[in-house]
């Protein structure tokens, strides 16, 4: 089967990755004008939610796939984030909001990677399961269900307010993003 590229959607239509002079993918949904929600996984017994309400916040890193570092680059300060516990949990576990937008890795050495600076604002009254999600139809193209092993990715605006309902958290409230 040939190597196929990831579609990367906000809500209902198709944002292709471009690459930029360095050859460095650059993605067109930072353009985006509303405060945007990510999905974030994170094993558990590696750091769970817990971890970073305890720290206060965390630099998060470690993102080295290609099409999670497109979604990491969109992000913006003040955007949130779901936490997604992996592993046995495989639930959405908390709420964290960026404190910085994405910036070089400190500690890579390679520009192309880049890290993020979270606090986390709440753990979700009602956990949301993988298999809560599976079962809507839907989430049938959402990246959780159709690329499993991809560590951050974009939250579409209806499937966001849908997740936040089912948390126990209420529709999402988008407000313009600074100009």
């Amino acid at each position: 089967m040939p190597h196929q590229r990831p579609a990367f959607t906000s809500g209902a239509f198709f944002i292709p990755p471009r690459l930029g002079r360095t050859g460095a993918i650059r993605s067109p949904v930072s353009t985006l004008s509303c405060v945007a929600t990510l999905l974030l996984k994170t094993e558990p017994t590696e750091y769970a939610f817990d971890d970073l309400v305890r720290d206060g916040r965390t630099v998060w890193s470690g993102v080295k796939n290609a099409a999670a570092l497109i979604a990491l680059r969109a992000a913006r300060k003040g955007d949130e984030a779901f936490i997604y516990h992996t592993g046995s949990e495989k639930r959405l576990v908390g709420l964290a909001k960026l404190t910085s937008g994405p910036y070089p890795d400190p500690s890579a050495g390679d520009e192309r990677l880049v890290v993020i600076d979270l606090a986390p604002l709440r753990a979700l009254p009602t956990p949301v399961t993988l298999a809560q999600v599976k079962g809507d139809a839907r989430f049938s193209n959402f990246a959780l269900v159709t690329q499993s092993r991809l560590s951050v990715m974009p939250v579409p605006g209806e499937l966001d307010s849908i997740l936040r309902q089912w948390a126990g958290l209420g529709p999402a409230s988008r407000t313009p993003r600074p100009a």
